[in-house]
């Protein structure tokens, strides 16, 4: 499927990923590349222009904030604060530091995939399905099989 971008919208690629946003707009969404399902929702957001959430294949992101420093690529070293809950909203953690290096297996796929073109600063909501998570395996006895997690990350470094 080839999309047109409106004229006088501001497009972003990195890597996989294509972000589209109206020109007035500080927020962009985003939307993985050489993927039908998340291509139809990209023509549906310029259609309707509403807003900076997009649905990646199993990881719904939402832009909190926009940071100011370096961009988050694939391969580069980053450090990131996060709070993390189930989707019924029980927290599993708050207010974890930790580093990792983006595209890697070292770290979940949904937070490596969701930091992926966060400027240092920005802070962005992350609903990761199972599939990109903990599977039905879970964690026992802090995340159930097949559970859904949202994460509040904020980028703390590119390195």
């Amino acid at each position: 499927m080839l999309i047109s971008v409106p004229d006088k919208w501001c497009t972003v690629t990195t890597g996989r990923t294509l972000a589209v946003a109206p020109a007035h707009h500080e927020r962009f969404a985003y939307f993985r590349l050489h993927d039908a399902q998340a291509l139809d929702e990209m023509a549906d957001f310029i259609a309707a222009c509403g807003g900076a959430v997009a649905v990646l294949s199993g990881l719904r992101i939402t832009e909190m904030e926009i940071g100011t420093g370096p961009v988050a690529v694939r391969d580069s070293r980053v450090s990131v604060r996060y709070s993390a809950r189930l989707n019924k909203g029980d927290a599993i953690q708050t207010d974890v530091v930790t580093t990792f290096k983006v595209g890697e297996r070292n770290t979940i796929a949904g937070l490596s995939l969701g930091v992926e073109g966060l400027r240092v600063g920005g802070r962005r909501r992350l609903r990761v399905a199972p599939h990109l998570a903990y599977r039905a395996v879970g964690v026992p006895g802090l995340i159930p099989p097949n559970a859904v997690l949202v994460f509040e990350v904020e980028l703390v470094s590119v390195g």
